[in-house]
């Protein structure tokens, strides 16, 4: 991956959701809202994994591009 930039992001939004399947577990996301001047990212993962971060924080967010 080639990086080509690092933008200091705040966090504006964080929302768990938990979705209910038919014979299998739930399944639990946690989507954390930046936002700046230039750029907004929505991130998915499971809320364990994404667990210290809080609305106010500052955040390094990386952008590059994949070769995939």
């Amino acid at each position: 991956m080639e990086l080509f930039k690092v933008e200091k992001m705040k966090i504006k939004k964080i929302t768990d959701t938990t979705t209910k399947r038919e014979e299998k577990e739930e399944a639990q996301r946690r989507t954390i809202s930046f936002e700046s001047e230039d750029v907004s990212v929505t991130l998915k993962g499971k809320p364990w994994v994404l667990t210290d971060f809080s609305v106010g924080d500052i955040v390094d967010v990386h952008i590059s591009k994949s070769k995939e």
